[in-house]
Formats: C-alpha cells, structure tokens, sequence
C-alpha cells in the first residue's frame, strides 16, 4: 500500500506561480491518501502553522511510514518556520521539498551549514530548472530532481485570427515588479511610441516592493501611465481572462534581473502560445527557452533593438516555427508533469 503524503505549505489560492504549480498539484494527485496542511503566509499566518505542525507531528507518529512533501520558503525566516519540517528527516521520513526559485541557493551557503544539512538529509529536492540543479550540486548536494513547471492554458487558434490589430501587442504577464524589467521594457516602448512605432503595452498581474522601487511608487508610476492611450492596466486574471489575453498578444517580454527567477510561468505559456518572446540574458530564463527561438537582451539599448524586430515581424506575418511550439507544449504539459512526480512520489 502507498504510504500517505503529508503536504505542507502556504496556501496556495493566489495567482504566483508557486500557487499555480502547488495547486495543480493538489487537484490532481491530492487523494484520501493525502494530508493538506496549509497555512497563511507573514505574521497573521503564525496560528495557522502552528497548528498544522501540530497536526504534521500527530499524523507522523499515527503513520510513522509517510512522506512529507513540502513547499519550502527561500527566505531565512521561511527556513526557520520550515524547521520544524525539515528536522523530521532525522527520523530517516522521506521527505520531498519542490523548490520554486534560485534565492533557495542562499540558504545552502557556508553561513548556513546546519540548512544545507537538513536539505542534504531530505529525500529529493525537487527544481523545474537544469540550471538550477547544477547550482545546487555545486553546494555539494546531489539529491535533486528536475520538475518542470506546467502550462495549464489551451491555445484557441481561431479566437487569435479574430483578435489580430494592426498594432504591435505586447503582454506583460508577470507581477509589477522593478527587478523584473518592467519600467525598462515601459520606457523602451514609450521611446519607440515617441517616434512613430504603433505598440500597445497590456499589463496583468500586481504591483509588489522590491529592494529597487517600493510598492508606492510603483502605483504612482502605473497612475501617471494610465493616461497614455499605449497602456493597459490590468491587473491579476484567473486562468481563463488570461488564455485570452496571452492569444490576444504579439509577444511577450522578460527582461529580468529579479532574484529569484527561475522558471517563469509567463514565458512558459508564451511559448505553448507560440509568441514571440523576449528575455534578459540571466541563466535561469536561458534555461527556461531551450531551443525555442527567443530574443535575448541585456539593456535596454538592446530590449528596443529585439522590439524593432518584433515590429518587423508582425508588418511581415512572421511566426514561431510549429516545431519549436509543439516541442514547448510536449515539455511543459499536464501529462508529462503528472507523470514524473507520480513516478517520483511512488520512489
């Protein structure tokens, strides 16, 4: 008989990407085997966890052959609200930790002996990126597991033919944030709106603090561009709005430098979408592309010259090779993902 799964996390009902994979997660493998612990994430959460390490405890001595599979924090405070987990593999109880982001590497550095220990002890470590595995392995661990992430969208051909304008489309389908490139891809498009080029810029997602721009003065920026005819604020959509904004748009652009990029769910539907994309030339995204033709930038200089190209493009019905697409859509599908954590969590 399978042992029983303890899943412990934050919860996982909001738009990131984390959410998204932890909740496919969920719906489909979660069954009467399975043990959902979740909490709120920051300081409001801290009954929430308190309780479900209370339960976690309870169930390991009821059923003293389970797993835990856990979404680990990257952050130091995350791993001390993880602690209590991750010391369970001192009862040699296999545990699975899904890693979402490269800022986990800080925790395996020499400052942090005792975390790369209890990450050594841990049964896998689960990354969706080669790069990332190599990062880790190079800390002197070798537990880990590639895990792709998942493109849930389906793309509707005909509705795109339908949605066509004569404009340049450009998505941005990730959070607002600095590090991220979005104020430099807004002013590499406001150059180009300024003399002449006719794009327009649609933007999904939340407007959140980093350590470049506060989270105020990301909102007072958004106010003062939400005048110019070019700019579409429209904030988080469920999965649904935005299969049809992605099919709606040209490209989509990433020119990231955020800390803890990895692999992005906005350029993975880009690419099962069969968009133009562009990114910055950081490894994880480089990864995240593989052989799919993208434009790689690293300043803005360069992010205006891949635009320009992608103007071209578009005035000369040029379009993603089919192969490139269906090699994307085979590597981040549904199937494939359920497959090798099943396999993974059968061990």
């Amino acid at each position: 008989m399978r042992a029983k799964v303890i899943l412990f996390s934050s919860d996982w009902s909001s738009l990131d990407g984390q959410s998204i994979v932890t909740n496919f997660i969920v719906q489909n493998l979660a069954t009467k085997n399975w043990i959902l612990l979740a909490y709120r994430p920051g300081i409001s959460g801290i009954k929430d966890w308190a309780i479900s390490v209370f339960k976690l405890y309870y169930q390991i001595c009821k059923s003293p052959n389970c797993v835990i599979y856990i979404v680990p924090s990257r952050s130091i405070i995350g791993y001390i609200r993880d602690l209590p987990v991750l010391i369970v593999g001192y009862l040699n109880i296999k545990i699975f930790a899904h890693i979402h982001g490269t800022d986990f590497l800080s925790l395996l550095d020499n400052k942090f002996l005792f975390a790369r220990h209890l990450y050594k002890k841990t049964y896998s470590i689960i990354v969706p990126s080669n790069y990332l595995i190599c990062a880790i392995n190079q800390k002197g661990l070798n537990n880990t597991f590639l895990l792709e992430n998942i493109s849930e969208l389906e793309c509707d051909s005909d509705l795109q033919n339908k949605l066509k304008t004569d404009a340049l489309e450009i998505l941005w389908n990730s959070n607002i944030i600095s590090s991220k490139g979005f104020f430099d891809l807004v002013m590499a498009i406001e150059k180009l709106v300024s003399i002449g080029y006719n794009i327009r810029l649609t933007v999904l997602g939340k407007s959140i603090s980093d350590q470049e721009m506060s989270q105020n003065e990301i909102i007072s920026k958004l106010a003062i561009l939400q005048k110019h005819k070019w700019f579409k604020l429209v904030g988080p959509v469920k999965s649904n709005e935005l299969s049809h904004c992605i099919t709606a748009c040209d490209a989509i652009i990433l020119p990231s430098r955020y800390s803890s990029e990895c692999q992005p769910l906005a350029i993975i539907n880009a690419m099962t979408h069969g968009k133009h994309v562009i990114i910055s030339d950081i490894p994880a995204l480089i990864d995240t592309i593989g052989s799919y033709p993208a434009i790689v930038v690293n300043d803005i200089p360069k992010l205006i010259e891949g635009i320009i190209t992608l103007y071209k493009y578009k005035l000369n019905n040029v379009t993603v090779p089919i192969k490139y697409v269906d090699e994307t859509r085979k590597r981040f599908s549904k199937s494939n993902f359920l497959n090798k954590i099943n396999n993974l969590l059968s061990y």
